[in-house]
């Protein structure tokens, strides 16, 4: 988990300095190190997906940035491994499409999730 947490700073380290003051999304890359960890602890290895991005992302030395700051800074995407894919094709078809109320939940809270990180700090 520590060794995922530090590829995790790592990644957001790079995209700040691409970033330039812009904002930028991190559920996509808390959502990767969480299967990170979770794949680690339950098959002994690592799929290393912020590692691959943060390689990526310190080979360039800029990106292009919306004119308005307040704008997010989109990111190349480094191709994901293929069991990353594969466990998150899964994973997200059985929250959307199950009828069972806990997973229903974790819609909902994804959602709710969401909201807070795109809320606007003044």
């Amino acid at each position: 988990m520590h060794r995922n947490a530090l590829s995790m700073v790592s990644l957001w380290r790079e995209k700040a300095r691409l970033a330039q003051g812009h904002p930028f999304a991190i559920i996509p890359d808390v959502k990767a190190a969480a299967m990170d960890i979770i794949w680690a602890a339950t098959f002994g290895t690592q799929m290393k997906v912020a590692d691959v991005q943060t390689k990526l992302l310190s080979g360039l030395e800029r990106i292009e940035l919306p004119a308005d700051q307040d704008l997010a800074a989109n990111f190349p995407q480094a191709p994901n491994p293929e069991s990353f894919e594969s466990v998150m094709t899964v994973s997200d078809t059985v929250c959307l499409q199950c009828p069972l109320p806990g997973f229903q939940s974790v819609k909902v809270s994804a959602a709710l999730l969401q909201d807070v990180v795109n809320y606007p700090c003044t």
